[in-house]
C-alpha cells in the first residue's frame, strides 16, 4: 500500500503544478515518475539556442556544485535556454522534476533521491529550494 501511495502522490504534485501539461507517471520498476510532454515538438537537430525554442529536447548537464556529478536534463526549451517542464538526472540516480526558468529549477518541484524516495517537494527560486515539504 504505501508504495501505492508513494505514485498516487507523485502524479497528484505532477498534475497539481503542470496544468496544461500532459503529465503521466511512470511505474516501472526501477523508474521514477517523469514528465512526457505531448503538446510541444521535438527539437531540432543537436543543440543550438537558435533554433531550440518551445521544444522538448534532451542535453548534458555538467558538474553540478550541489551534486558534485554529471547527467542530463530532458524537457521543454524556450528561446535556446532550459524553461518550463523538465527532468534533471544525475548520474548518481538523483532526479529533479519540476519547473525550470533559465537553466534554474524555479517554480514547483520534486526532488528524488535514486531510490525513488522524496527528498522534498514544494517551490524553488533561482536554483535554490524555498518552501514546502
Amino acid at each position: 500500500m504505501a508504495k501505492n501511495y508513494f505514485w498516487l502522490v507523485a502524479a497528484l504534485e505532477l498534475a497539481c503544478f503542470a496544468p496544461g501539461v500532459a503529465a503521466q507517471v511512470s511505474k516501472k520498476a526501477g523508474t521514477f515518475p517523469s514528465i512526457q510532454q505531448s503538446q510541444l515538438p521535438a527539437c531540432p537537430g543537436s543543440y543550438d539556442r537558435a533554433t531550440w525554442t518551445n521544444c522538448v529536447g534532451t542535453v548534458p548537464w555538467g558538474g553540478d556544485r550541489k551534486w558534485g556529478t554529471d547527467g542530463k536534463y530532458v524537457g521543454e526549451f524556450r528561446g535556446g535556454l532550459i524553461n518550463g517542464q523538465g527532468t534533471l538526472t544525475f548520474s548518481s540516480g538523483a532526479k529533479y522534476v519540476g519547473a525550470f526558468r533559465d537553466g534554474k529549477q524555479t517554480g514547483q518541484g520534486i526532488e528524488y533521491r535514486a531510490d525513488g524516495s522524496i527528498i522534498r517537494s514544494g517551490i524553488w527560486e533561482n536554483g535554490s529550494f524555498i518552501s514546502g515539504r
